[in-house]
């Protein structure tokens, strides 16, 4: 069965009661870089695609303009589900889609994958859970012959009062597009607001 079909027949954790809809994913697969953020938006959910929400759209705007085209990238989600505002992530669901998020990164082969906060790094990366993400972004770690680049989420850097966040957001997608394409010097102007 395909794995389209498998998370949309879901029901593993209580999050399959609250989804009408599971967003898969966007982009090329193959592709050589792959961005994981942790669930999909409401408004993801209202407009039936991913990183509509003003986070999702920062964090698109920052691929542009550290280089990225619409080839280079897959963008998905670890919950396929959305999960409420004061909601944390089910441990059932987070071990469930997980399942999901592997298959996913088989078929789309990346070289790269970047994580969006520190709950989908420490998923893939459990050596690692403890760390702070203030400590380790753009740090490399490999899981089974890729690349793992953690960042901030994006709703984090654009409610941060510090531009240093905003910065250092831009520098670790501005580095992997570096590390897979190998071009220097794309810098465009940071922090976008």
């Amino acid at each position: 069965m395909p794995i389209e079909t498998v998370i949309r027949e879901c029901t593993a954790c209580e999050l399959c009661c609250h989804a009408d809809l599971r967003l898969m994913g966007m982009g090329a697969i193959p592709a050589p870089i792959m961005v994981i953020s942790e669930a999909p938006s409401g408004k993801d959910l209202m407009r039936r695609r991913l990183f509509s929400d003003p986070f999702g759209q920062y964090l698109l705007k920052n691929l542009v303009a550290a280089g990225y085209k619409q080839n280079d990238v897959y963008l998905t989600t670890l919950l396929k589900c959305p999960i409420k505002a004061d909601q944390s992530m089910p441990a059932t669901g987070v071990m469930t889609c997980l399942s999901f998020l592997h298959e996913q990164i088989r078929q789309v082969k990346p070289k790269v994958i970047i994580t969006l906060g520190s709950t989908v790094f420490s998923s893939l990366v459990t050596a690692k859970k403890k760390a702070k993400l203030t400590t380790i972004h753009g740090d490399t770690f490999v899981m089974n012959g890729i690349n793992i680049v953690p960042t901030y989420h994006p709703s984090f850097v654009v409610t941060s009062d510090k531009d240093l966040r905003k910065k250092e957001f831009y520098k670790d997608l501005w580095r992997v597009h570096e590390m897979v394409f190998g071009v220097v010097g794309l810098h465009k102007k940071w922090p976008l607001k």
